[in-house]
């Protein structure tokens, strides 16, 4: 109806619809009209409108961490106390934002390209695009988290083998992203909520309630999940290692650096770079020895995970039992017999 009338008249009502209601019930829709006078006689031949639309989430997931359920709240709430303040800062920042996302667009298009080709470079971009897509940022500065729902499959929520082949994107832009999102699945785990020895499958079946399988009847795909989250963890690792000379992996870290680091190896500490603020600070910390204290802050919180989950590859990997099909015919199993 909304587009019969502009197509008709070229004009809005600018109306506000504040009657809030289901969805596929008469959906609203947001319209914008502006119109461009360019031509000879205005001497304008470009002009242009900034337009920005906010999808705010609080909280952003019902997550089953160590200290029971908990409605995790997103990360920018740590940066402003008011929507309407981050609303302000987001439509400011365009300027910011749009130059640092040039640059990393047109960074990751030459290592895509020497990488392989130009055609490889189209898919790399729109991956891209598509992993930050699926992602909430959430936590608090010292303990930040990321949360990613499964896209065009189901609603499972933080699931290992769709992480997986989205880690690469994270380990080139910021492998302390990484941390944030292999987090909540090491956390529950750590904290006994889940009772098998190999790594679980996802942390729920309906995003956004990431309330776990304290029965232990994920999706049965362990031979994956182990090997998915060992590979992660090591590439992780090897990204420190091969962090800058300053702060080199081979140095000693200090007991004061460790101490300093504590419990949360990869805390935000926002800096200014070239009058842009809130930036994250540097990738394998400012000190020689740092990056070294980060890997090992972070191996031993979680290391008999990494251990046991080992040793069930050991033990499993050569005669797999049936994975996933195993675990469907079973579950088809339970149906037929309650029916």
């Amino acid at each position: 109806m909304l587009r019969q009338q502009f197509a008709k008249t070229s004009t809005l009502r600018n109306e506000a619809d504040y009657d809030f209601r289901a969805i596929q019930d008469d959906e609203p829709v947001f319209a914008f009209h502006k119109a461009f006078k360019l031509g000879r006689a205005t001497n304008r031949y470009s002009e242009s409108v900034m337009y920005t639309i906010a999808h705010l989430q609080d909280e952003v997931v019902r997550y089953a961490s160590a200290r029971g359920m908990t409605e995790m709240r997103p990360l920018w709430k740590s940066h402003f106390l008011k929507d309407d303040d981050l609303l302000k800062y987001h439509y400011d920042d365009f300027a910011h934002a749009s130059s640092v996302s040039a640059n990393f667009s047109e960074q990751l298009t030459r290592d895509a390209i020497k990488a392989d080709s130009v055609e490889y470079a189209d898919i790399v971009s729109l991956s891209a695009r598509q992993v930050l897509g699926a992602t909430s940022f959430s936590g608090t500065l010292d303990n930040p988290v990321i949360f990613l729902k499964e896209i065009s499959s189901n609603g499972n929520c933080q699931t290992v083998d769709v992480i997986f082949p989205a880690f690469p994107f994270f380990v080139y832009t910021n492998p302390r992203w990484l941390a944030y999102l292999l987090e909540p699945l090491l956390e529950h785990q750590l904290s006994g909520q889940y009772p098998n020895k190999y790594s679980m499958h996802d942390l729920g079946a309906h995003f956004p309630n990431l309330v776990g399988h304290p029965d232990g009847r994920d999706e049965y795909m362990p031979v994956e999940e182990c090997g998915d989250m060992l590979i992660m963890a090591l590439a992780l690792v090897h990204t420190l290692e091969n962090a800058p000379s300053d702060v080199s992996w081979t140095a000693s870290a200090s007991d004061e650096t460790l101490n300093k680091i504590g419990e949360s190896p990869f805390a935000l500490r926002p800096m200014s770079v070239d009058g842009i603020e809130n930036l994250d600070n540097k990738w394998g910390g400012n000190e020689r020895g740092e990056a070294r204290a980060q890997a090992e802050v972070w191996l031993k919180k979680s290391y008999w995970l990494w251990k046991q989950w080992t040793e069930y590859l050991i033990d499993d990997a050569l005669i797999p039992h049936n994975q996933c099909q195993l675990y469907l015919a079973a579950r088809r199993a339970t149906t037929d017999l309650s029916q």
